[in-house]
């Protein structure tokens, strides 16, 4: 049994509740929903505020099973989010990432040794005519791997984003059941050119 917790302030960031968190799931549209507006305009309020509370229900229903944490955050004034997941993994390394479109190079910044991130640029005649970029970042110890995968968004978001993604990363605590952290020790890895605050109802037990 893995427990991942972030060593810091999750700040902006707040946390998708799990389907057995009943108490939080009640409360946290609401409390999410009540932050994101008051950063918004009236006319924004008006015309988006139905988008965003169908965004959250979204969310909420397509928390992936299994997931360590899924966390959001809205970096526009808009109802799309910037989402990131966590989960641990053990088949990873079969993955073909370049046959599934992307880019590898090595991620360096994270508490868990050497990690390699995949990013992948879909143009936007592929993509429901808007152009998007997604990305996984893996850290992988052999037997088994953390996956931290940044769900698709506009190219400008995932940019402007990095360094809040970087830090979240940053902030994260993986420890097995006898408290033992995770780690990936020093790895090489295959690089190709051209890479790349909440209220405790919104974050739940992850702070």
């Amino acid at each position: 049994m893995w427990r991942l917790r972030f060593g810091a302030p999750l700040g902006a960031w707040a946390v998708v509740p799990a389907r057995d968190e009943h108490e939080r799931r009640r409360s946290w549209a609401q409390v999410v929903a009540d932050a994101v507006r008051s950063r918004w305009t009236e006319d924004e309020v008006e015309r988006s505020s139905r988008t965003l509370d169908d965004v959250l229900e979204a969310l909420q229903r397509s928390r992936p099973e299994g997931a360590l944490a899924d966390v959001v955050t809205w970096p526009t004034r808009s109802p799309l989010p910037l989402r990131v997941t966590f989960v641990v993994a053990t088949d990873v390394a079969a993955t073909d990432w370049e046959a599934r479109g992307y880019e590898a190079s090595p991620y360096l910044h994270g508490p868990f040794g050497e990690g390699v991130q995949h990013t992948r640029r879909t143009p936007s005649e592929l993509d429901l005519g808007v152009e998007s970029v997604d990305a996984v970042i893996v850290f992988d110890r052999g037997d088994l791997a953390l996956v931290v995968r940044v769900h698709t968004c506009p190219p400008a978001m995932y940019v402007a984003s990095a360094p809040d993604i970087a830090a979240l990363i940053a902030a994260c605590e993986l420890t097995d059941e006898s408290g033992m952290p995770f780690t990936t020790g020093v790895h090489e890895h295959r690089a190709l050119e051209g890479a790349d605050a909440w209220p405790a109802e919104a974050v739940g037990d992850h702070g």
